[in-house]
């Protein structure tokens, strides 16, 4: 018996999966429409996010046209308990302020915690008063965070506490301004 093939011109089996092309599959076309559908949202996302960033706290909310310092004072009579004006029901603008790092009070190990806030005022001259009294708010925050331990901060009780406490110290600091929220936006215990 011969080892060589009966018919030279007749290709092996292996030699026919060579040459004949593999079923085109649908599945990797739909996958890259999605994945590249999936990119653009997250670009345009991350776009977005930066751009809101960016703008400076002032551009959040355009200042009181000219002539309009009556409509302000009236707005400001409103949110005190005035009567009839729809300017008490909108949002307030916001400050933020810089973010805190504090070294914890905690006797066996260095605790650090990083928090960040931001102030809903209730008009543009609230936020001129926040913002003049800076500096003594940024004091009284980092003396009271420095007096809580890692343990006095967790959870959502011991937040809700240290917001409360930081919230009556703003009113105390700011008394002409009409602070109507303290907001925790970022929040680190190392």
């Amino acid at each position: 018996m011969s080892d060589a093939p009966a018919d030279p011109k007749e290709p092996t089996p292996a030699e026919v999966a060579l040459v004949q092309p593999p079923a085109k599959s649908k599945l990797i076309p739909i996958l890259l429409a999605v994945n590249m559908a999936g990119m653009v949202g997250v670009g345009a996302f991350t776009v977005m996010k930066s751009n809101a960033q960016a703008a400076p706290p002032a551009a959040k909310k355009h200042a009181p046209a000219e002539g309009a310092e009556e409509e302000a004072a009236a707005e400001d009579e409103a949110e005190a308990g005035g009567e009839g004006h729809e300017g008490a029901k909108k949002g307030g603008s916001t400050v933020k302020l810089e973010d805190f790092t504090v070294r914890l009070r905690n006797p066996e190990a260095d605790r650090f915690a990083r928090v960040s806030f931001e102030v809903e005022v209730g008009s543009d001259k609230d936020r001129e008063r926040l913002v003049a009294a800076m500096a003594r708010v940024r004091d009284a925050f980092i003396g009271e965070l420095t007096e809580r331990t890692a343990e006095e901060l967790r959870g959502n009780e011991g937040l809700s506490n240290m917001k409360a406490t930081l919230f009556k110290k703003l009113k105390e600091l700011v008394p002409n301004a009409h602070v109507r929220g303290l907001y925790i936006t970022d929040f680190i215990v190392q």
